[in-house]
């Protein structure tokens, strides 16, 4: 009996942590000479304090230090297959999370598009995902938590 309960609750357990699990997107994207992949979560950011804008920078953003993200996840990609792999992890993201698109640029053969969800009082964002793409490089933004346009400029 003693033996049951203990599997019982450890099904539980494991079920319950498996549903807060990290959330991060491309866990399926190979990692290679020619991929950078960064994940921070919430506990590291609340602990950090304040973000670190290089990464913003290196896409134009500037994100403030009072927004209030619970995870950043960026993916950078050169070479037509590994582009190609991200971009296809992206939409597939982009299409299941029911993200809309909320800005796109397109000059020559590059483009820079901005998905979003909002949350319902629609004056923050929960989900920000940033893409720049060209033929043989992608960088890919994706940002949860609660989002402002003050925040991110």
């Amino acid at each position: 009996m003693k033996r049951i309960l203990t599997l019982i609750l450890s099904a539980i357990i494991l079920s319950a942590t498996s549903l807060h699990a990290d959330d991060r997107v491309f866990t399926k994207l190979p990692s290679g000479p020619n991929v950078e992949k960064v994940y921070i979560g919430k506990t590291l950011l609340k602990a950090a304090g304040r973000i670190n804008n290089n990464l913003g920078n290196q896409f134009g953003l500037t994100i403030s230090d009072n927004a209030r993200l619970e995870s950043l996840e960026t993916v950078s990609a050169v070479g037509s297959s590994d582009v190609q792999s991200a971009y296809t992890i992206m939409k597939s993201f982009i299409n299941d999370e029911h993200l809309e698109t909320l800005l796109t640029k397109e000059e020559g053969y590059s483009w820079t598009a901005i998905y979003g969800k909002m949350n319902e009082d629609s004056n923050s964002a929960k989900i920000l995902v940033v893409c720049n793409y060209d033929v043989n490089e992608i960088q890919i933004v994706i940002m949860r938590g609660n989002l402002t346009v003050s925040n991110i400029r």
